[in-house]
């Protein structure tokens, strides 16, 4: 399973969205030399930078690298899953149906964590609830710390779980209470050296009272205002597909947790420990439906299909396993198998699956397609980012001939100020953010302390260009007047560039930087020595 995941990640790429280059730009960032909290913003999701670092550091900047780190994700988490829902349906076809939904549904390439943390913690929850042993115990501080660096809200959600599952699996409340300590204690060891470097560097408090108000916005700009409608007579309409999965998830989440302590207290459980298992994934499942789904529902609801489908892999075990008379045990068997079928058709929906089959070539008569797809892909996976066929945001598509003359007349080492959310420019330009900011968020980082120490790192590095979309100008200027006084008192204006649907980019210039020449292909100033031409005297 682990291997069909990859290479549906490989096969169906067709580049990144611009919300997974904001992990890579800090990525490339620290490549640079610079460290999180101490050289830039850091929203929490430390680990995740350090592993997109080391696959470039180890096999070069290009995309191909960060496809393999998705991949290897997606995959891991896959195989996770089938053992899981192996474990708690007792049936490996069960299992391996509700993983196949789990990779079709494609969650977006910067949501591999999501399916490599949550199908571990499956795996780590089932285990601990059989038997908490000292082994298990570390292992799940490990995972939760583990996801802790890879986004907060992972650690939390996780730990919170397995905290449950090991309290709960306890045979009293001595042993309820050294068991927790030792999970604690671990987890704490093993984080001890991030707080330590946040609380010199920023200070804890700070750091996580602006998360969490990042967080918050987050939340207020994407909350369903309304619920998902869903109307049976209208059939599978996107709207009824997407409004299905949103239901299914907290009925599965609900429907498990109830069964769960049904059975535990009539005593119905088929092995020790399997009701809080259930419980503590369920737990999960209501925590992640509840933070995850929300708007645009479409691209957020396979975040939520791990544990959903760890719980609809039990479900489906008791009633594929279930024992009674006839009349009652085939329509019930029958029921579920015409859920499943409905739900498979919306993940089909949701994943896009048959646009993306057709595009790789599989409808066609021939492999010539399939081999021309193939070799499209790795082509992309290959070449600069800037080349490729398909770009993550209008702002860089408008920006490829900047990016070749950034790449043509500067060093690696210079750094570009961007004042609006695009980092997919740095990493197509290759080339590190200005400032310790990715973007400049409105309402955040915006303290006269917070632009001095802005001002600061920027008076450290080379920063020969500012862009401003100019979309985003007015809330810059709003919330960042000291950063844009410098910016008008050292920079000129270079080029205005127009962006369909857009107001356009300004790019500047810094004055007062030595020219090293003119660029052939746009007359704009060079400020690296340029490639010398092959053949040229």
């Amino acid at each position: 399973m682990c291997l069909v995941a990859v290479c549906w990640q490989f096969i169906t790429y067709n580049g990144f969205p611009n919300d997974h280059y904001f992990h890579v730009a800090r990525a490339r960032q620290m490549l640079l030399g610079a460290w999180p909290v101490r050289d830039f913003v850091d929203v929490g999701a430390p680990l995740m930078y350090v592993i997109s670092a080391a696959s470039r550091w180890l096999f070069g900047d290009f995309a191909g690298p960060e496809l393999l780190v998705v991949g290897i994700g997606v995959g891991v988490g896959a195989a996770a899953t089938v053992v899981g829902a192996s474990w708690l349906s007792r049936s490996t076809i069960v299992a391996t149906g509700v993983t196949l939904l789990e990779i079709l549904a494609s969650p977006r390439s910067y949501s591999y964590p999501k399916m490599l943390l949550y199908g571990l913690a499956g795996c780590m929850i089932v285990a601990i609830a059989a038997q908490a042993s000292r082994a298990r115990l570390f292992t799940a501080a490990g995972l939760t710390a583990v996801a802790f660096l890879m986004r907060h809200d992972h650690g939390l959600f996780i730990g919170a779980a397995c905290a449950m599952a090991i309290v709960l699996s306890a045979p009293g409340l001595a042993d309820a209470a050294r068991r927790s300590g030792v999970f604690a204690a671990a987890v704490a060891v093993l984080l001890a050296p991030w707080a330590a470097w946040v609380q010199y560097h920023q200070g804890l408090v700070p750091y996580f009272e602006l998360g969490i108000a990042v967080s918050r916005r987050e939340a207020d700009i994407s909350v369903l205002r309304d619920l998902p409608h869903l109307q049976l007579a209208a059939g599978l309409t996107t709207a009824n597909v997407h409004a299905w999965l949103y239901y299914l998830f907290w009925t599965l989440a609900v429907v498990a947790l109830v069964l769960a302590l049904w059975r535990r207290i009539t005593r119905r459980e088929r092995w020790a420990g399997e009701s809080v298992a259930v419980g503590a994934i369920a737990l999960i499942a209501l925590t992640l439906d509840a933070s995850f789904l929300r708007n645009p529902l479409e691209t957020r609801l396979a975040d939520a299909m791990v544990p959903g489908c760890l719980l609809g892999a039990w479900l489906l075990g008791l009633v594929w396993m279930m024992k009674g008379r006839l009349a009652f045990v085939i329509p019930v068997r029958l029921a579920a198998s015409v859920l499943f079928a409905v739900t498979a058709v919306a993940i089909w929906g949701v994943g896009d699956v048959h646009d993306k089959l057709d595009e790789v070539g599989v409808f066609e008569d021939d492999l010539e397609h399939l081999q021309q797809h193939t070799a499209a892909v790795v082509n992309a996976l290959t070449q600069p980012e800037m080349d490729a066929r398909k770009l993550p945001s209008r702002v860089s598509a408008g920006l490829v001939p900047f990016f070749h003359y950034v790449n043509r007349c500067t060093a690696p080492t210079d750094r570009l100020l961007v004042s609006g959310p695009y980092a997919d420019v740095f990493v197509l330009a290759r080339r590190g953010f200005a400032g310790g900011h990715i973007a400049f968020t409105e309402g955040f980082y915006h303290s006269d302390a917070d632009q001095q120490l802005t001002l600061q790192r920027m008076k450290r590095e080379s920063v020969p260009f500012v862009v401003l979309p100019l979309d985003d100008q007015d809330a810059f200027a709003r919330s960042f007047p000291q950063v844009l006084a410098h910016v008008t008192a050292a920079y000129d204006l270079l080029a205005d560039i127009p962006v369909d649907g857009l107001k356009g980019i300004r790019i500047l210039v810094e004055r007062a930087r030595p020219r090293l020449g003119t660029d052939s292909q746009t007359g704009w100033p060079c400020f690296a020595p340029q490639p010398q031409v092959a053949g040229a005297l």
